[in-house]
């Protein structure tokens, strides 16, 4: 599992064919959509590229476009919005050919001391002692795509082992939080910046799935448009993606064919490292 998913690591070594430029590989899950947490993920390692040592990713802001081909590659765009005393912005747009996949900005920031508070962690069982599952199949694939072999019979960049919790009490219920423990299927190459590009990548996996829940329907539902619109994240305090961290994950609320849903990072000591939010389309095509 490991050798497999370190060769599926490459999708994150990115080309630079010009100042600012790149060209980054797709990974095929099986089906011709292009999975959004990956563009999000290069995104991020592109606007890093070129930042002044020692700043750190602290967020990133992105609007998903147009959907992309997971057989062809991806062209990154990288433009400096600014370089302050203590900021530094990038703005990254992601194409294949004339689609405009994806936009973004991020900012990194000097390291300084300042107020510091957090809420606790949820108290859930450790890792180790949550069953290893398909969360991925179970969750998130329970009908094949029609056109070609499910993501999840890929090998897994993430390792997902999800927190037993109790159901919806019924229809339409607020879902109650998913707390699932994460971490990479194989160990990454030193770097703060690409911790953090792999924990983006990560953080899309459930982000609509949450949204479903109380409404019995799968992401493969047939009939079901579904997408996501934009993805935010913001990285508290640094950390090593080389170890399991508890992702919680809810949806507040779901409305006018949007979902949104947010979740929190924690390392098991119980640091904060980072939040994200997402806002998606989904909703029943009328059938004809």
């Amino acid at each position: 599992m490991r050798d497999a998913a370190k060769d599926q690591l490459t999708i994150f070594d990115l080309d630079l064919v010009a100042p600012g430029r790149f060209t980054a590989a797709s990974r095929d899950f099986g089906w011709p959509r292009l999975f959004g947490g990956q563009v999000l993920a290069q995104c991020l390692i592109a606007a890093g590229a070129d930042r002044p040592a020692g700043r750190h990713l602290h967020s990133c802001h992105a609007y998903f476009l147009q959907s992309g081909d997971s057989r062809r590659p991806i062209d990154l765009e990288v433009d400096v919005v600014r370089d302050g005393g203590l900021i530094s912005i990038r703005r990254v747009n992601a194409f294949q050919g004339d689609a405009h996949l994806l936009t973004m900005t991020a900012s990194f920031q000097a390291p300084v001391d300042g107020f510091a508070h957090q809420i606790d962690m949820p108290l859930v069982e450790a890792p180790e002692d949550v069953p290893g599952g398909d969360w991925a199949k179970e969750a998130l694939m329970r009908r094949e795509p029609a056109d070609g072999e499910p993501f999840w019979s890929l090998e897994p960049l993430i390792e997902f082992r999800p927190v037993p919790a109790p159901a919806a009490t019924q229809d339409h219920d607020v879902p109650p939080p998913l707390n699932v423990w994460v971490r990479p299927a194989t160990a990454l190459n030193a770097g703060a910046l690409l911790d953090c590009a792999v924990l983006a990548y990560a953080s899309d996996f459930p982000m609509i799935d949450i949204c479903l829940r109380s409404h019995g329907v799968t992401l493969m539902e047939p009939g079901l448009q579904r997408a996501s619109l934009d993805h935010a994240m913001w990285f508290h305090r640094p950390f090593r993606f080389d170890d399991w961290v508890l992702y919680s994950v809810e949806s507040p609320t779901t409305d006018g064919g949007r979902g949104f849903s947010s979740g929190r990072f924690f390392t098991r000591d119980g640091r904060h490292v980072a939040s994200t939010v997402q806002e998606s389309i989904i909703r029943m095509r009328e059938q004809r």
